[in-house]
Parts: C-alpha cells; structure tokens; sequence
C-alpha cells in the first residue's frame, strides 16, 4: 500500500462487496489473483493480509493505493 489512508479489504471483486477488513497505509501484502477491472475503471488485485484473504482496489484513473515492493 502506498503511505496514507488504508484501503479496503472486500470479499469480491468490487465496492459492492462485503467489506471483510481494511490494509493500513504502508502495508505489505501478498498478491494471489488479478487483476480483474469493473465498470467503473477500479483494477481488483486478490491479496492475502496478514491472512485474511480478500480483494482490494489498485486505483481508479491515475490515483493508486497500491504499488510494488522495491
């Protein structure tokens, strides 16, 4: 995650979803799937935090939440 406000954590691909947790701003976490975009633009990554296993948004248009490791 990239620093700042956390993002949520949902069961499926999409802000319908249910929310099951949130990642703290700063995290790392283990990609498992994705991505898979929606309608609305938002690219869903598959993640495993802190074992809880969920989906989580990347970004929508050129704002991003989520980035790789160096």
């Amino acid at each position: 995650m990239t620093p700042g406000l956390p993002n949520n954590l949902r069961s499926q691909p999409s802000i319908n979803g249910p929310l099951i947790g949130q990642i703290p701003g700063g995290a790392v976490f283990t990609v498992l799937a994705g991505p898979l975009c929606d309608p609305a633009g938002i690219a869903w990554w598959q993640v495993n935090y802190n074992g809880l296993v969920g989906w989580t948004g990347e970004g929508q248009g050129t704002a991003y939440g989520v980035e790789p490791v160096q």
